[in-house]
């Protein structure tokens, strides 16, 4: 086994109501290497942080994100449904989002959600100075194909609940070299396969320590979970843990 990069899912999504600043805040606590966020468009084209479709699950809202304008959202409760310490939190805007976390050491995940934003995420990216820490990411090949389009270097994460050669191939002809199963979908053989074509294997969505040995065990390089508090402290020990054989092996065969 070796050690891994952490990605905090949506921020830290077990601690925090899920794409809001505090969860970015709490995920930053911890020695996260990425911060992964969800962005959607607004009826009147803003680019707002929210995973969903619908507004239900996550706001004190109803309705879709595109039929409703910046106005309407931003005037919802976005963080009362995980607790009531988070009461009358927003939705924010990709741009204060980016804003926040540029002075920060963690890369950004942007996953794309919506298909024809594609110009509009590039755009604030630019505008807020972070293109060299951004990895754009989405289930839909077709945006990660005009997002290779607008930049040419940028970082592609492909994501996919299923695996095949075919999916493989054809995000390798994109430029993609990062892959994001779900954990459950995740073989050795995969992963294996994979990493002869230089792709890297991201494992979704990892909360406990159990899993993520599974993980290791099959050579996974990228670990997202809710809990960075738990999975970084794992990794913490695991790498001291690694540091202390080394040494020892050494010694003993100075």
């Amino acid at each position: 086994m070796r050690s891994f990069l952490i990605v905090g899912h949506r921020g830290a999504a077990g601690l925090a109501p899920e794409n809001t600043l505090p969860s970015f805040k709490k995920a930053l606590e911890y020695d996260v290497d990425f911060i992964e966020l969800d962005v959607r468009a607004t009826k009147d084209r803003v680019l707002v942080v929210i995973h969903d479709k619908k507004l239900d699950r996550t706001t004190n809202g109803s309705g879709f994100v595109n039929e409703k304008t910046f106005e309407e959202i931003r005037k919802l409760d976005a963080g009362s449904w995980f607790s009531k310490e988070f009461a009358g939190i927003k939705i924010p805007t990709l741009k204060e989002v980016l804003e926040f976390l540029k002075s920060k050491s963690p890369h950004i995940i942007i996953e794309i959600k919506d298909a024809g934003i594609e110009k509009e995420v590039m755009k604030i990216v630019k505008e807020t100075d972070v293109l060299d820490k951004i990895v754009i990411a989405s289930f839909d090949l077709g945006i990660l194909l005009n997002i290779r389009k607008l930049n040419r270097e940028i970082p592609l994460l492909a994501i996919s609940n299923h695996h095949s050669q075919a999916f493989v191939k054809a995000i390798l002809k994109i430029g993609v070299r990062m892959y994001a199963l779900r954990k459950d979908a995740i073989t050795e053989k995969i992963v294996k396969y994979c990493h002869l074509k230089g792709i890297l294997v991201n494992a979704w969505v990892i909360n406990s320590v159990k899993d993520v040995i599974r993980m290791l065990k099959m050579n996974v390089d990228i670990i997202s979970t809710d809990f960075p508090n738990i999975i970084c402290e794992f990794r913490r020990i695991f790498s001291q843990k690694i540091t202390d054989i080394l040494e020892s092996a050494e010694e003993m065969f100075h």
